[in-house]
């Protein structure tokens, strides 16, 4: 009596495992091909490289050099005549000194400092290849706590002076 109580507890301890096993196959098999609609094996794949979240950037983009902002571009531009772009910002933590290009004729359409800038930037040049300076702008910071500056409203105007919106970023430093 005792080997057969033995024998199947066994069994039945092997059937449990089974249950689990096609349980947990079913599960993968309904989510990875019917919820998903998507490859089992794309989803499965792991590896270093996969695992660092690469930044996509905008077309216009800020970036923080010590007491300057830079303001560049992520994708080369062709035969641009003039770029326009906004700048928001907390004049009460961040102030604006000098906006400065090399390549660039600049305009500011609005007061100095009022936390909106609308800079309109002219050129005589044909291309501006990727990740290229446009702008470097001097900032004081009022506030020792974080603060931030937005992009907003960016485009360019061509040859044909027809307009492109681009893609812009913000930055907290």
């Amino acid at each position: 009596m005792k080997d057969f109580i033995k024998k199947y507890h066994n069994k039945k301890l092997i059937w449990n495992t089974w249950i689990i096993v096609t349980s947990l196959v079913l599960a993968l098999w309904i989510n990875f091909f019917l919820i998903d609609s998507t490859s089992m094996w794309k989803e499965l794949k792991t590896s270093v490289l996969d695992a660092w979240i690469t930044e996509i950037k905008a077309d216009l983009y800020v970036e923080n050099n010590e007491n300057n902002i830079i303001i560049k571009n992520s994708k080369q531009i062709v035969s641009p005549k003039t770029i326009s772009l906004s700048l928001t910002y907390n004049p009460l933590e961040l102030e604006l000194k000098n906006i400065n290009s090399k390549l660039w004729e600049i305009t500011i359409l609005w007061e100095k400092n009022s936390g909106f800038e609308t800079v309109l930037l002219n050129t005589q040049n044909n291309d501006i290849s990727a990740n290229e300076n446009i702008i470097e702008i001097e900032t004081n910071r009022l506030a020792e706590k974080s603060t931030g500056l937005n992009m907003i409203n960016a485009n360019f105007k061509d040859i044909s002076w027809e307009q492109y919106n681009l893609s812009t970023s913000g930055i907290t430093f």
